[in-house]
């Protein structure tokens, strides 16, 4: 869903298949994976932290100093150029906004894990429907003042640690510390998992239909039914297979997949869908030499 989102999948064939999946349905992933995050950071917490901060600091700088070529300009220094090199050393590049959104969000979570577990559920939903409002108030051209408005727009402001990346960590830590996942039958998430996709291709719908101009989202309201469900769902649903080994492979076709997406676009474009799927597939080969090489390097995934 990741690959699709960042080549455009379907935008040569249509441009509301597009919309429903890029700027619809496939926004499901990147919260489910903050909520997977979160839930595991429970027992993280519990000990010593340290190592596990250490090592998403060295991964970061690891594919930050990875995807250089494309941010780094040393011979541009002016002051404007210089203040985006801060800007993405600070928020991220391009897909790499996911770490340091993930080490804020876990910061604050460490702060808050002694809070009752309603109150931290009150405060995470508190900050997720700020981050909402302020990305639809932005999307939607809501306020007049030209300058607020095109400040409201930039990424950082409402996709950040605070108003995306906690609220669904924060999700994912409450399953783990009350259990959530041993107390309720599958079949009710199973079906609210289903309530919540229609819900966010309905969502997405309205939008594709009414926006002034077609802006991206990636926040919608019923994320924040239909992720923390998936997440339950599958949780309580039986695999084969080594989990490990298919957590590497996400993990690897993540960091790697734009770097593909750039070389097809400059080189070899065969269109959106199809470079999709090409992408996907070279970022699944790619993974499986980024492995290897994780066993030798341990900061690479």
């Amino acid at each position: 869903m990741v690959v699709g989102q960042h080549a455009s999948f379907l935008k040569d064939y249509s441009d509301s298949g597009w919309y429903l999946t890029v700027n619809g349905l496939f926004r499901i992933a990147v919260p489910i994976f903050f909520i997977i995050n979160g839930f595991f950071f429970y027992s993280v917490a519990q000990s010593n932290p340290r190592s596990w901060f250490k090592r998403l600091i060295l991964l970061y700088i690891f594919w930050t100093t990875f995807y250089s070529y494309f941010w780094f300009r040393p011979t541009d220094a002016n002051l404007f150029n210089i203040a985006k090199i801060v800007e993405v050393i600070f928020v991220g590049f391009h897909h790499l906004w996911y770490l340091p959104a993930m080490i804020g969000a876990a910061i604050l979570v460490f702060i808050l894990r002694n809070l009752r577990p309603s109150l931290l559920f009150v405060i995470a939903i508190a900050f997720f429907l700020i981050g909402l409002a302020i990305q639809y108030i932005g999307n939607y051209h809501l306020i007049e003042n030209e300058l607020f408005d095109k400040r409201i727009h930039y990424l950082w402001v409402y996709r950040n640690f605070l108003f995306f990346s906690f609220p669904f960590f924060a999700l994912g830590f409450l399953i783990k510390k009350i259990g959530l996942h041993k107390t309720t039958v599958s079949n009710t998430w199973l079906l609210t998992s289903l309530f919540g996709v229609i819900l966010i291709l309905l969502e997405s719908i309205i939008n594709f239909n009414h926006l002034p101009t077609a802006d991206g989202f990636d926040f919608f309201a019923s994320l924040i039914i239909v992720c923390p469900a998936l997440f339950l769902l599958f949780l309580q649903t039986e695999f084969l297979g080594n989990s490990k080994v298919i957590a590497q492979y996400s993990t690897a076709i993540y960091f790697i997949h734009p770097f593909f997406i750039s070389i097809l676009n400059k080189f070899l474009w065969f269109g959106a869908t199809a470079n999709t799927v090409l992408v996907s597939v070279l970022s699944v080969v790619a993974g499986f030499f980024i492995i290897k090489l994780n066993t030798k390097y341990k900061c690479i995934l």
